[in-house]
């Protein structure tokens, strides 16, 4: 939607039209609201030539999270060129100085540029479809991409993943992270097929396969449920494909019902992928 459009007159439920026939008057433009960002950075390449080419954004900052560290101004991207970034968006520099009181401001020069990348590393061969946060772990991100999902711990800086899934048949184009159990996880493939990963029962193979559909599938998402509710009775995932379709699902109570020391489990696994 154009304002213009608007004001012209092209969209007549939408506004506040001109009279039918009128034409605007000689010297008078219709003034268009310019879409600019409130607040822009540059990711430079840490070698220090070139920027990146981002393609997927994530901000890791949620109402849950650890306050031993702040993370208003964390930010997950991946590239066109498959690496995932980790970087701030108040610089590194900028942090360093209001963390240290005892440094003196007269130390810090106007050519001191911020620098907004903390570290960066490879992660997929093409492009990732999906960057998704754990709703668990706060340091915790999956990024999807080609032909299998890889799981990251921001915190550790460790510049690999602390797990690769095995290798689909089929790429992959859509995942998620289970909103009831710590270790499910949900992604789909491009031969119609939905795969759900139960870490703590096998982390080498899905535990549970469901052709969805004869095409690719394009989105997965769970409905939320109502706020105040404390009892959980059915947890419903819908699924997008490529023809247009949408097929809603009953997600069994095993796959959904959270099992008695879940999260302890998760976190000692990725703690043994990570010595």
């Amino acid at each position: 939607v154009r304002y213009k459009d608007i004001a012209e007159g092209k969209l007549p439920l939408v506004g506040r039209r001109l009279a039918f026939g009128a034409e605007l008057k000689p010297g008078k433009e219709i003034h268009t609201t310019p879409w600019n960002p409130l607040y822009r950075v540059q990711l430079k390449r840490l070698e220090g030539v070139g920027d990146f080419t981002l393609c997927k954004f994530l901000h890791t900052h949620t109402n849950n999270d650890d306050k031993n560290k702040d993370r208003r101004s964390e930010i997950v991207c991946s590239s066109e060129e498959g690496e995932i970034i980790v970087a701030d968006w108040r610089g590194t520099n900028m942090i360093s100085k209001s963390s240290d009181a005892a440094v003196n401001d007269e130390q810090h020069t106007e050519t001191d540029a911020p620098e907004y990348v903390c570290w960066t590393a490879p992660d997929h061969t093409r492009p990732p479809i999906a960057l998704e946060k754990s709703p668990f772990f706060d340091d915790l991100v999956m990024s999807i991409g080609d032909y299998n999902f890889q799981l990251w711990k921001l915190d550790a800086c460790l510049l690999q993943p602390v797990y690769s899934s095995p290798q689909s048949t089929s790429p992959l184009t859509a995942g998620c992270w289970s909103p009831t159990r710590p270790g499910v996880i949900f992604t789909a493939r491009a031969d119609g097929t939905l795969d759900v990963w139960d870490i703590p029962d096998s982390s080498r193979r899905p535990s549970h396969q469901l052709m969805v559909a004869p095409t690719r599938v394009t989105a997965l998402k769970f409905l939320k449920p109502q706020a105040n509710t404390t009892v959980i009775k059915q947890q419903l995932l819908a699924v997008g494909d490529k023809a247009g379709n949408l097929h809603v699902f009953d997600v069994p109570r095993s796959l959904w019902r959270p099992t008695q020391n879940e999260k302890s489990a998760i976190a000692s696994f990725l703690d043994g992928e990570i010595d």
